[in-house]
């Protein structure tokens, strides 16, 4: 019940974040998808859905690049 509610939370708001108008809280986005995928990790393996465990795979390498794009400094860019 726990991990519904982690993954219901933080992965909506991540996804509101990420179209938002403010760039503050696109850049923070990330952080929150981040945050919800050993959820999602532990719902799909309790569940032996293989194939969501694979999404989270995927969506963890998009996260990692919204977090890698949106906090680098700006000389770094």
């Amino acid at each position: 019940m726990i991990e519904q509610i982690a993954i219901a939370v933080l992965g909506t708001a991540s996804v509101w974040m990420v179209n938002s108008p403010n760039g503050s809280a696109r850049q923070w986005a990330p952080v929150l998808g981040l945050a919800s995928q050993p959820f999602w990790v532990h719902a799909a393996w309790t569940a032996q859905q293989w194939g969501i465990l694979l999404l989270t795979v995927v969506y963890t390498l998009a996260w990692l690049r919204g977090l890698r794009t949106h906090w680098r400094t700006k000389r770094q860019r």
